[in-house]
């Protein structure tokens, strides 16, 4: 017979999410918005269920092109003389 194995959700920390949101080129703004959504919640999403996966819950509900690191790559260079 085999065991179901019980996952023990340990929260992330405030640096845990900045770093992995700055990873995959998410800002450090929404990492912290994420933080303290989640931790106010008690770690439990919108429909009260525990979060067990904090990273995928990123990825499907705030990695976002709104939430993405904006470059300058396409501005305007000045000419310095």
């Amino acid at each position: 017979r085999k065991e179901k194995k019980i996952n023990t959700f340990i929260p992330p920390t405030l640096d845990d999410v900045k770093i992995y949101f700055k990873e995959k080129g998410y800002t450090e703004y929404s990492a912290t918005k994420f933080f303290e959504y989640y931790s106010a919640g008690n770690w439990h999403d919108s429909e009260n269920k525990p979060i067990i996966a904090w990273k995928q819950k990123a990825i499907v509900v705030w990695f976002k092109d709104e939430n993405k690191i904006k470059t300058v790559a396409n501005a305007p260079r000045r000419i310095i003389q």
